[in-house]
């Protein structure tokens, strides 16, 4: 695959996310894809590797509490072989009010036409505060 056509399979997992079409996007990964998130497990529930039945479970639980979607918009893309980096912002509005708006550097690495690791890099203090403080 070129480094183009790798950059809009990653594009597109976020824009079908996005789309709340989460059939659509957990189909561009791999069986055995993991997607990590940052933090420490023991100090963050939603930190560290994801199979992609655990990620599905994570991503309902983020349509269930924002109505209206995140609203993922991308910065910039950078890639190079294999590895493709998104500089994005993501905004929504959660059904307690908290508005959510976080930036992302997400690392992919894609493989035959599929996502095989995804590595989020975020402001883990802004998603604390918007997601799990009182």
């Amino acid at each position: 695959m070129t480094t183009q056509a790798n950059s809009r399979i990653a594009k597109q997992f976020f824009e079908r996310f996005d789309a709340r079409d989460l059939d659509g996007a957990l189909a561009l990964l791999a069986d055995n894809a993991q997607f990590r998130l940052p933090g420490k497990p023991s100090e963050s529930p939603s930190a560290g590797a994801y199979d992609k039945k655990r990620l599905r479970r994570l991503f309902e639980r983020i349509l269930q509490n924002i109505p209206d979607g995140v609203r993922m918009s991308f910065k910039s893309v950078i890639a190079e072989g294999d590895m493709v980096a998104l500089e994005m912002e993501g905004l929504g509005k959660l059904s307690n009010g908290r508005v959510y708006n976080n930036e992302y550097v997400i690392l992919f690495v894609i493989r035959d036409g599929l996502i095989q690791e995804v590595r989020e890099y975020n402001d883990t203090l802004h998603a604390h505060n918007v997601w799990v403080a009182a």
